[in-house]
């Protein structure tokens, strides 16, 4: 199995979003997991379940559990989307709670 395809499963990650690249730093006792979103898919805003178009992508990072206690790190460009409704937010990624620097686990 693959380093993207495993990661994928330990992390839950679901499209639109996929596992792009898993970095290993032996020095750095980290792993840093890319994760991309999947452009031409539209997003549903989470507070509202309102379909919205992404832009004004930013990138932001997680700190996950530790895997066999190397420091474990996701990374991903995360892009906001407006709601009429709720206005603007960045989108829910489904392995963290908004605001969050940590993963939910």
């Amino acid at each position: 199995m693959r380093d993207n395809d495993l990661n994928k499963q330990i992390l839950g990650i679901q499209t639109p979003w996929t596992v792009a690249e898993v970095e290993r730093s032996m020095a750095a006792r980290k792993v840093t997991v890319h994760v991309e979103h999947t452009a031409d898919v539209r997003l549903i805003y989470s507070q509202c379940g309102t379909p919205c178009q992404g832009y004004d992508p930013r990138a932001l990072s997680w700190q996950y559990l530790d895997t066999c206690q190397f420091k474990t790190l996701i990374v991903a460009t995360v892009p906001r989307v407006t709601c009429p409704i709720q206005g603007v937010e960045n989108v829910m990624v489904p392995w963290a709670e908004p605001r969050s620097g940590f993963t939910a686990l």
